[in-house]
């Protein structure tokens, strides 16, 4: 069965993990769908989401957080993730880059057509409303408590939240938005202030 959430929005696709693909390392790239050159720069998230394999234990937990960044040829690596307790893992996979969407060819796809678009992922400009773009923003939070360590998890996500902010910072929104635009504003001041916390590092 495939299905589909928004998560950052940016692009989220969830589908069965096959243990030939999932949890194993994979190579890709990103690209401007419209001059299909690579783009340098884009945050690539990958969730590992464990489901508890009995009767008694059916929880999903987010088992496994990773955070890179694209390179000057628009590609990334992402490792493997082997989880020691649930075989039953799905893996899913978002792209963040300020001024830019996602671009699939289309919205329902197969496992292998969406192997296939998580190794070469289009992305395109945004042309959309300020307001819009900030109705995206809406879903970050699940992603701080992914991964056996909150303190880790929280560094990893530090740099993302900082780019998200300056996208912010740039949004023309209409007047009856500009609540809903200041508390978005005011995310990354309390996100830095329990990285702090936590232990972390604020730079």
């Amino acid at each position: 069965m495939n299905a589909q959430r928004t998560l950052l929005v940016f692009f989220s696709l969830a589908c069965p993990a096959l243990w030939a693909g999932s949890p194993f390392a994979f190579d890709g790239r990103v690209h401007d769908v419209k001059t299909q050159l690579p783009l340098e720069g884009v945050f690539i998230i990958v969730q590992w989401e464990n489901t508890g394999g009995g009767l008694v234990d059916a929880r999903t937990t987010c088992g496994n957080l990773f955070i890179a960044k694209t390179n000057a040829q628009g590609r990334y690596r992402v490792p493997t993730y082997l989880p020691a307790i649930s075989p039953f893992v799905d893996r899913y996979v978002t792209a963040y880059k300020m001024g830019y969407v996602w671009a699939p060819p289309h919205q329902s796809m197969s496992n292998e057509e969406y192997e296939r678009i998580v190794r070469d992922m289009p992305m395109r400009v945004y042309t959309g409303t300020g307001d819009e773009r900030l109705h995206q923003f809406n879903y970050t939070g699940y992603l701080r408590n992914c991964g056996p360590s909150k303190l880790e998890s929280y560094v990893k996500l530090h740099p993302l939240e900082r780019a998200i902010h300056e996208e912010l910072e740039t949004l023309k929104v209409s007047p009856e938005k500009e609540k809903e635009l200041h508390g978005h504003l005011s995310y990354l001041k309390r996100f830095e202030d329990e990285l702090s916390a936590l232990g972390g590092t604020v730079r």
